[in-house]
């Protein structure tokens, strides 16, 4: 018989856990935005390299601004990306169980944790990736 790889955390533990260095990578990147924005406010009169100097109070508004917009756009792709891989992985999961025609659980085996139905024997990425899988 064949044995159901779901011992070591699912199928495809590598994208699952990088999924979630990409959601961890969002993180550093708006605790380095929002700090690029104050550090424009308390610095005074400094030069950007990136964006030239800033003296007055309003050409500094204009320049944090930009900096929490930057952040939000990066942000938003790689949390874009983390989701792809994620809906990627279960796209696939869900392709072998209707091409084997078969359920994946017996009814009533079926788990609920946040919105998402979680079969007996699966594990999350975020319970691999701390068990070093």
């Amino acid at each position: 018989m064949r044995e159901v790889h779901v011992g070591s955390g699912g199928r495809y533990p590598v994208l699952r856990s990088l999924a979630i260095l990409y959601m961890v990578g969002a993180l550093i990147v708006i605790v380095f935005g929002v700090w690029r924005a104050i550090r424009v406010f308390t610095e005074g009169g400094s030069y950007d390299p990136v964006l030239g100097s800033a003296d007055s109070v309003g050409e500094k508004a204009v320049v944090a601004l930009i900096y929490l917009a930057a952040t939000f756009l990066t942000v938003l792709f790689i949390i874009a990306v983390a989701e792809l891989i994620k809906l990627l992985i279960d796209i696939e999961h869900n392709t072998r169980l209707a091409a084997g025609g078969t359920t994946a659980a017996p009814v009533g085996t079926n788990t609920t944790t946040g919105g998402r139905t979680i079969l007996e024997g699966e594990e999350t990425a975020e319970g691999a990736l701390l068990r070093g899988h």
